[in-house]
């Protein structure tokens, strides 16, 4: 997915300011047809780290150059993606692959209670 307003993002506002517009924006696009998918463990781990790159890119987050070297890209994950986490709680956004979850659980959730027409035939059906 192509942001097309990427560069008034990382130009203008906090990092607060820009993970709202991340919710309001980014999320519900990203979330589209969410409740058909399937969960599986590949597919949670996609979408969090689809959001931590995006995020990373809209944040400006960059490596930092430690003892005359790039930092290793496995510190630079752990570094930028804790900051990440600690502005979704300090901000109160919550994260995208949440969000997936529960919306996911939420419809599996309506699916499997019975409707009042359904209630009867049920209840007949465990008394057999």
């Amino acid at each position: 997915m192509a942001f097309k307003d990427v560069q008034k993002w990382t130009n203008s506002g906090n990092w607060g300011l820009r993970l709202q517009k991340w919710q309001k924006e980014i999320q519900p696009i990203a979330m589209h047809g969410c409740r058909s998918w399937e969960v599986t463990a590949a597919i949670t781990q996609r979408l969090r780290r689809w959001g931590l790159v995006h995020l990373r890119r809209i944040l400006c987050m960059r490596r930092k150059i430690v003892n005359g070297e790039l930092e290793a890209p496995w510190d630079y994950n752990t570094r930028t993606g804790r900051r990440i986490h600690k502005l979704f709680h300090d901000t109160g956004v919550t994260p995208l692959w949440r969000k997936v979850l529960v919306s996911i659980f939420r419809q599996a959730w309506r699916e499997t209670q019975p409707t009042i027409a359904n209630s009867n035939i049920l209840s007949s059906i465990r008394r057999d």
